[in-house]
């Protein structure tokens, strides 16, 4: 089965809702990207960009589509799910717009068809039979593509590790995308949806970590330096940055002082 006990529907249904309305700014998040991406017309700009997450995303969003219709019928989800694959369609565009060559045009192009067209071939195959496990297998499916999805940002975080640099992992983006799935989570134990548990717990755990790298670059680039005054006796100190300058000082009585 995909679903566990109810506990309460009315709830679920009403917070799906305040899921929805998170997880919207947080596809719009990619906007931005897009305007950068259309700027970004030398060679070396161009190759920053892949188009294997907005693939990811067109295909979960796709078959979130199918699962919300067939499965677990939510308006909310069925939204906001179209409003994701109606941006990484733009996405697309944009990508196509900015390579040179035909190959990598048609290449994007035919990975986003297919892989948003593959959830009308699921369902369209699992539906249209009698076969009583299909429940099953479209939560099987769903979750594994939306784990891949989630996934996507483990490679940006292991470099913003190695690197200490939290620009390829904005926190803005990171806790809009803990709010969404937390809500997720919380709506999926309140209609008592397997996929909606299992996914939003996995993009919950991950953001978590995301939040933890990125607040362990911001401790790891920031060091304490003794300065000291005329009067041996006047010691500050001066809160230093990974380049070296100055961002603040504290004196002896503990006040801060910007620089």
């Amino acid at each position: 089965m995909a679903s566990i006990p109810a506990v309460d529907q009315a709830a679920g249904n009403l917070l799906s809702w305040v899921a929805f309305a998170i997880n919207v700014s947080l596809h719009f998040t990619q906007v931005p990207l897009m305007m950068v991406m259309l700027k970004d017309v030398d060679a070396e700009s161009r190759s920053r960009y892949s188009v294997w997450p907005t693939v990811f995303q067109a295909a979960a969003c796709s078959q979130w589509i199918g699962y919300a219709i067939y499965v677990l019928p939510s308006l909310p989800l069925v939204i906001n799910n179209s409003i994701g694959l109606s941006v990484s369609f733009l996405y697309i565009v944009c990508f196509l717009l900015t390579r040179p060559t035909l190959r990598e045009k048609i290449t994007a192009l035919f990975l986003w068809l297919t892989t948003s067209g593959f959830a009308v071939l699921t369902y369209g195959i699992l539906f249209s039979s009698p076969y009583q496990g299909r429940d099953v297998w479209a939560l099987s499916i769903t979750t594994i593509i939306t784990i891949f999805l989630w996934a996507a940002p483990l490679v940006a975080l292991k470099e913003a590790a190695i690197e200490l640099d939290t620009k390829r992992v904005p926190l803005p983006l990171t806790f809009v995308m803990f709010s969404t799935t937390l809500c997720w989570l919380i709506v999926g134990f309140l209609l008592g949806d397997m996929a909606l548990i299992v996914c939003s717990a996995f993009g919950v755990f991950l953001s978590s970590l995301q939040l933890a790298v990125i607040l362990w670059i911001n401790l790891k680039t920031f060091r304490v330096v003794p300065l000291e005054g005329k009067n041996s006796k006047d010691t500050s100190v001066s809160i230093v940055d990974k380049t070296g300058d100055i961002v603040s000082v504290v004196d002896k009585t503990g006040d801060v002082q910007g620089m």
